[in-house]
Parts: structure tokens; C-alpha cells; sequence
């Protein structure tokens, strides 16, 4: 029996052959659309963010680190907004060390009120790319936002997209 795949109510016999271990290699690459995971503990920073998100940009909301890091990597290509308190220095830290290991292309801000400033010198050091010190200070990040999601690599909507696209269709046909 011929394997066959099944695209959008058409039969495609396929051989397994080069191109059927590339298509199966890039859908084992297929990734979530990118979003924007904001971590905070207040509920405030989350309710403005979201009347700043570009396009159709979807925000996760999580309350703890660890949850935070679950979102991200489910969503790697995602940016993080985290808000910065005294107590979470620490867990910041820590997470903005991982940050270019496990997640390359996410990006991540800093959510800080005006006392925590004394701290934006050693989270972009670390990696952040912005403190943001006050949710009516928010005019920026849309911008942000945009240009990181703009960077990215162009992601495969679904599975029949990503097995569409890497077929080799001028064999297929027969031409």
C-alpha cells in the first residue's frame, strides 16, 4: 500500500523518498503564533497592555514564573512582560539568563513602577529590552512589540499549510 496524504479533500500519493522526510522534519518544526505573556501578580499591567497590542496579537496572562515560562514554551517565539517587584528580582534574573539559551527569539520587557528604576540598569544588562515604569507609560510599546513580531520568521498556519508547502509539486504533477 502507497503511503498517501490527505490535503484538503485530495489524495496525494506519496513516495518516501527526500521530500517526504522534509515535509515530516518541518511539521515536527511547527511552532505556536507568537504572543505577548505578560506575567504580573496586580491585573493591571495585562488589562492596559491589551489596548496596546499590535495587529492580532493574542495576550496570555500568567501569575507566576513558572506558568510564565509554561506559556513561552508553548509560544517560544513569543514577547514577555513581566512585572518587576523587589521579591522577583531574583526569579527575573534567572529568567532573563535562560532567556537566549531556551527561547532565541523571544524578547522580553520589564513592568516596573517608579521606585523599582534603581533596577533597569541590571535587567537590560541582563536582557530586557525596555522598562516600562508606569502602565500610563505604555505609548511605546506597541511600537515594540510590532518590531519584534516583525523579525520573526514567517510561521506555517496548520498542518495541511505546512505539508502543502513542502511538497515538491512540480513532481507530483508528473511535468
Amino acid at each position: 500500500m502507497k503511503p498517501v496524504v490527505i490535503i484538503r479533500g485530495r489524495f496525494y500519493d506519496i513516495a518516501l523518498d527526500e521530500s517526504f522526510r522534509m515535509a515530516t522534519s518541518v511539521l515536527q518544526q511547527r511552532v505556536s503564533k507568537p504572543r505577548v505573556i505578560v506575567y504580573e501578580r496586580s491585573g493591571i499591567w495585562a488589562t492596559v497592555l491589551g489596548l496596546h497590542l499590535p495587529g492580532d496579537v493574542q495576550l496570555v496572562q500568567t501569575r507566576g514564573l513558572d506558568e510564565c515560562a509554561q506559556a513561552l514554551a508553548a509560544a517560544p517565539l513569543s514577547m514577555v512582560a513581566v512585572e518587576l517587584s523587589d521579591d522577583n528580582l531574583c526569579g527575573v534574573l534567572d529568567l532573563l539568563e535562560r532567556l537566549p539559551e531556551m527561547f532565541p527569539l523571544a524578547r522580553l520587557v520589564i513592568l516596573g513602577r517608579l521606585e523599582l528604576q534603581r533596577y533597569e540598569p541590571l535587567v537590560r544588562e541582563a536582557g530586557a529590552i525596555h522598562f516600562f515604569e508606569s502602565p500610563r507609560d505604555l505609548a511605546g510599546f506597541r511600537q515594540t512589540a510590532s518590531n519584534h513580531f516583525a523579525q520573526l520568521p514567517p510561521i506555517k498556519a496548520d498542518f495541511a499549510e505546512s505539508v502543502w508547502a513542502a511538497i515538491p509539486w512540480s513532481d507530483a504533477s508528473g511535468a
